[in-house]
């Protein structure tokens, strides 16, 4: 994994899997990313999240996953919560001091592998 500061993240290639580097969440990587292009203006860019839960409204997937744990803490019931894989935005934070944890091939290809071994 290489670490980018925003400027030179700016001008990765499209289909760059990465993370967002959190000072507060030391080693712990929480969400894996994939770069969409940057924007014609070079100052912002597109990304796709590997794993979001499904839903139009950001609060109300946040509920749906708080009523499926709840449902499976006190009732014992499993509840399926539906992901949306990819979902994507526009970046839109233009945080100059922001850092990126990019992955390289090598470490793609064995999250691949890990996911196949569950199949």
């Amino acid at each position: 994994m290489k670490v980018y500061n925003r400027k030179e993240f700016l001008k990765l290639p499209v289909g760059t899997f990465f993370a967002r580097h959190d000072e507060e969440s030391v080693g712990v990587i929480t969400n894996l990313e994939r770069k969409g292009e940057t924007t014609p203006n070079g100052n912002d860019f597109y990304y796709g999240e590997v794993l979001d839960l499904d839903s139009d409204d950001d609060h109300y997937h946040g509920y749906r996953l708080e009523q499926a744990a709840l449902q499976a803490r006190q009732e014992g019931i499993s509840a399926e919560v539906p992901l949306d894989i990819g979902c994507g935005g526009r970046d839109g934070v233009f945080d100059e001091d922001e850092l990126y944890l990019v992955l390289n091939k090598d470490e793609i290809q064995e999250i691949i592998d890990m996911l196949q071994t569950g199949l």
